[in-house]
């Protein structure tokens, strides 16, 4: 038992604020591109175009380059492997509104990842590279922020 009553809620405002913090970080960091998305390579490049093809989901309107979404999962995934080493503590399951049914069990915070990046590509929203460029610079923003907010007591 822990000597104080309040210990476990500090730590978990302590990591939550530290996942906003790299989250917030890795925003900043990863807005401002303007590639184009795969469906505008597709339907209109130079090598075997194909104007009919459309993606898995309408492609949302926001630059291909860097993929947020796989930079924010870099991010988490830094900040959680970070608090609790690569492994989760506990088999964690997400579940989707969109997909009732559905249940992803993660036992590694990578896997979360790697799911992200994955699925951004099979929707046909971002290139592969953007998504692992993107899941790096999320990483690496955590790596870099983590240091300065234990030093604070975070």
């Amino acid at each position: 038992m822990s000597p104080y009553p309040n210990a476990a809620r500090r730590r978990t405002r302590h990591a939550l604020a530290a996942l906003v913090v790299a989250l917030a970080a890795a925003l900043v960091l990863l807005n401002g591109g303007d590639a184009s998305a795969p469906v505008t390579a597709i339907r209109t490049g130079s090598v075997d175009p194909d104007p009919t093809w459309t993606p898995l989901l309408a492609t949302p309107r926001h630059p291909e380059y860097p993929s947020d979404h796989a930079g924010y999962a870099g991010a988490a995934e830094g900040v959680l492997t970070w608090l609790t080493g690569p492994r989760a503590p506990e088999p964690v399951d997400a579940t989707s509104a969109t997909a009732p049914g559905s249940v992803h069990t993660y036992t590694r915070w990578s896997q979360i990842t790697q799911e992200t990046i994955d699925g951004r590509v099979w929707e046909g929203v971002h290139y592969r590279f953007s998504d692992e460029i993107a899941a790096k610079v999320g990483k690496q923003v955590a790596a870099w922020d983590l240091p300065p907010l234990y030093q604070l007591g975070l």
